[in-house]
């Protein structure tokens, strides 16, 4: 009965749905309700994510990626062009392809002309343009290369792959003998198609196994300050000399004192002239003078033989052979010093004493110590000396072992 009754409750809601009046709410439906199809266009999405896309910001991109990747182009840029440069020919142009040879004698005598052969071979794959030869080499005894003689430029012009190109200089070397001489060789040139200027040098180099003429220097090594010093010196003609002013000048060190010289100067103190040297008359010069300082000192003394320039005799413009001599000053081995007073009045007595002391390391036997006197107003009736024999022809007065037991025998360090 249940189900009947629930049947019923479910057909009347049926028909009350479908009823054109509803007597709920009174409203009447009108017309018959069938499907309308509407076509929407989907652009309106497109257009939609266009504008949002828009509106969004693209991130920036790092400095730092921006560098990475620039480096990575470059350097598959740098491996291309080097492949590229290893499978095609190389037209660059190295100084190690380009050969300089020179052909001539080692070995020559000073003041002798010196002939020699110089030769260039490119063995680059390009040519070598405007290019030239420049020779130098020392004027004279001198290293300076402020100093060097520097031949005109040979102009050698375009030089072709594997071609050799010769040139013929003359040199002219001065030098003590058995001394070495150096030829300097500028190869300049441009390589094709750069306006740049490259450079290839080599030394040559050539001994003097004989000077034109030679020099020797005699004088002590050692010497004791304000004692009297003996400088010989001596020139011999090896070969004929260059015409011109030649001469042997002396340079002194600051201490030395200039007394005399046989035979006299030809110019100031230090300068005689060779213009009577033959290869049978050589030239001897001696010099007498002086040097003061204090121990240990080294004085130098230097002897050059040469030419002189033409505007200026004090200068020496060429120079054949030169010499250094060096002094030493030393304590002396029975040193003595005159104690005394700096002034005294007239016909006032003047006590003197002599100061004396060994300064070797070993004795000293038979010691003497000598003192001269002189001047216009010495009375030499006044003058006494206590153990010393004076001598009055020469005026001086001498102390020795007959006189002074302890300078029989003086031991190191006695005074």
């Amino acid at each position: 009965m249940l189900e009947k009754e629930n049947e019923s409750k479910i057909e009347s809601v049926k028909l009350r749905l479908y009823e054109p009046e509803d007597r709920v709410t009174h409203r009447s439906k009108e017309g018959v309700i069938h499907p309308v199809r509407y076509k929407v266009e989907n652009e309106w999405k497109d257009e939609a994510m266009d504008s949002a896309s828009k509106n969004m910001k693209k991130p920036k991109t790092s400095i730092f990626k921006k560098f990475f990747i620039g480096a990575i182009i470059f350097l598959f840029g740098a491996i291309g062009f080097a492949l590229y440069r290893f499978y095609t020919v190389d037209n660059s142009v190295s100084n190690e392809n380009i050969d300089i040879v020179v052909i001539g004698n080692a070995f020559t005598k000073g003041g002798d002309d010196l002939n020699l052969q110089i030769e260039v071979t490119n063995r680059n794959k390009s040519n070598l343009e405007l290019s030239n030869l420049q020779i130098s080499y020392p004027n004279g005894v001198s290293d300076d290369l402020a100093d060097y003689v520097r031949l005109p430029r040979l102009s050698v012009g375009v030089v072709k792959p594997g071609e050799t190109i010769v040139r013929n200089v003359k040199v002219v070397l001065y030098g003590e003998e058995k001394s070495d001489r150096i030829v300097k060789i500028n190869f300049d040139y441009h390589a094709e198609g750069s306006n740049a200027i490259f450079t290839k040098e080599i030394d040559y180099v050539v001994n003097i196994n004989d000077s034109p003429l030679s020099l020797t220097f005699l004088a002590p090594e050692t010497i004791t300050s304000d004692q009297p010093i003996e400088l010989d010196i001596k020139s011999v003609l090896n070969t004929s000399l260059p015409d011109g002013e030649n001469v042997i000048k002396v340079t002194y060190p600051n201490n030395f004192v200039f007394e005399s010289a046989i035979p006299a100067p030809t110019f100031g103190n230090f300068m005689w002239s060779l213009s009577d040297i033959s290869l049978k008359n050589s030239i001897s010069i001696t010099i007498n003078g002086r040097i003061i300082g204090e121990d240990k000192d080294q004085q130098v003394f230097h002897v050059y033989a040469g030419a002189i320039k033409t505007n200026d005799k004090s200068v020496m413009g060429v120079v054949y052979n030169s010499l250094i001599h060096t002094v030493t000053l030393v304590k002396p081995f029975l040193e003595a010093n005159i104690i005394t007073s700096d002034t005294s009045t007239s016909e006032e007595r003047v006590n003197v004493k002599i100061a004396w002391k060994n300064n070797l390391p070993s004795r000293i036997t038979d010691g003497q110590i000598v003192v001269n006197i002189g001047g216009n107003v010495l009375d030499k009736g006044t003058i006494k000396s206590n153990e010393g024999f004076f001598d009055s022809s020469n005026s001086r007065i001498i102390w020795d072992r007959n006189s002074n037991s302890e300078l029989a025998d003086i031991e190191p360090g006695d005074k």
